[in-house]
């Protein structure tokens, strides 16, 4: 009896708009809101298969372009491909940099010759479906940020140890040198030198977040792994 009463009681202290909604509710709980659910569920579903698709898609372009950059640079004389790409291609330079380092690991992890590797970019080649099978079994299902982080391939760039370091121009260019040789061999001279400092005089690595740790590593595996290929070179 005192249910029944409170329920007149607050029907009659609704104010009148409270009143024409108050019945509404469950209406739309019961029929239109499910329904919205149902359809942000397949929309959701639907679109995140798609997204998974373009992910490995976009896996598969970044390999194949870091191989044809690969490709590139073999034929073009040391230290000219970076100005080939501004020349000729819509990709920057540090984008290019992060797919031909994934090149270079999807060559190591299958201990292919890079020429084998450079079938990828042509499918019409023998043997172009034989290297895009191992192209897709390490790859597998990972994006490409899982893939760059698997592999330490950074992306965002990396700062310099030391500071930021400005190169003094040097007045006069010895016979047989370039302007651009001498700036490399500077900036090198000096880097070099922190590097070596840090790591005999102030031993400061310890003092270094876990992420500058890990930047730290990758930049030096990097720059061995550089150094390598160039004295393969000779």
């Amino acid at each position: 009896m005192t249910r029944g009463k409170s329920k007149a009681i607050d029907a009659e202290v609704l104010p009148p708009e409270a009143k024409r909604t108050q019945g509404k509710s469950d209406t739309v709980s019961d029929s239109v809101t499910p329904v919205r659910f149902a359809e942000a569920a397949d929309l959701i579903n639907s679109d995140f298969a798609r997204y998974g698709e373009l992910e490995r898609e976009a896996t598969i372009l970044a390999l194949r372009i870091g191989m044809a950059l690969e490709m590139v640079k073999d034929e073009l004389p040391h230290g000219q491909l970076e100005k080939w790409i501004k020349a000729n291609c819509v990709i920057g330079v540090r984008h290019a940099r992060r797919f031909r380092q994934l090149a270079k690991v999807f060559l190591g992890s299958c201990s292919l010759p890079a020429h084998k590797g450079y079938l990828l970019c042509e499918p019409e080649a023998r043997g172009h479906k034989k290297v895009e099978q191992l192209a897709f079994a390490f790859l597998g299902d990972k994006s490409q940020a899982e893939l760059f982080a698997e592999h330490g391939i950074q992306v965002r760039e990396r700062k310099q140890l030391g500071g930021e370091y400005h190169q003094p121009k040097p007045t006069e260019i010895p016979e047989g040198e370039t302007l651009e040789h001498m700036l490399a061999a500077e900036g090198w001279a000096d880097l070099l030198k922190q590097i070596f400092h840090r790591v005999t005089v102030t031993k400061d690595f310890g003092l270094l977040r876990s992420a500058e740790l890990r930047d730290a590593h990758f930049a030096l595996r990097d720059a061995a792994a550089e150094l390598k290929e160039c004295m393969d070179r000779g």
